[in-house]
């Protein structure tokens, strides 16, 4: 009975050892993608237009298309890093991974902006014209209470009667009005 060595390397057979694939891309649709290629892409995904421009896959020019744009979004999503291998040269597949990372990066970033700042101007815009109306329509009424207590005369054009009357304008009021 042999007992082996536990600190001995393992034995490898060199013909399992992948050879380093050559740079292929920008080859067309009829060539084999490298591994790393394949995989979701948030830059095709949100910057479907641009995106395809810089990375010459023009089929992704299809996302201007009414209705057909949100699908096509998707399809980027899903098939654009396969695209941008197919149809541009690249230095290296580090290079592409770079820069496809670059674009989805930045794209997350403008999105999740773009929905903060949404999310702020929702919240901020009602406030600031509840506020307008309230400070229209209560500086009369301060006055009015102040000028009582000190007994002074309440000129007519602060009088409560005399206050203008403050709507939120909406597309149905624009219509009836008319």
């Amino acid at each position: 009975m042999t007992m082996e060595n536990p600190y001995q390397p393992p034995r490898s057979v060199v013909s399992d050892v992948p050879v380093e694939s050559e740079n292929n891309s920008g080859g067309g649709s009829n060539i084999v993608l490298p591994d790393g290629v394949k995989g979701w892409s948030w830059g095709a995904f949100f910057w479907n237009w641009i995106w395809s421009i810089f990375n010459k896959t023009w089929i992704g020019l299809l996302a201007l298309v009414p209705y057909v744009g949100f699908i096509f979004a998707f399809y980027l999503g899903f098939k654009g890093r396969e695209l941008a291998w197919r149809n541009k040269r690249w230095e290296s597949l580090e290079h592409f991974n770079r820069v496809q990372r670059s674009w989805s990066k930045w794209g997350l970033i403008i999105f999740v902006g773009v929905a903060l700042l949404g999310i702020v101007a929702a919240i901020a815009i009602p406030a600031f014209q509840g506020y307008v109306i309230r400070a229209r329509s209560g500086a009369n009424h301060s006055f009015q209470r102040t000028a009582g207590r000190l007994r002074l005369p309440v000129p007519s054009a602060l009088r409560a009667s005399a206050a203008p009357e403050f709507k939120r304008w909406s597309p149905i009021s624009s219509l009836r009005n008319n």
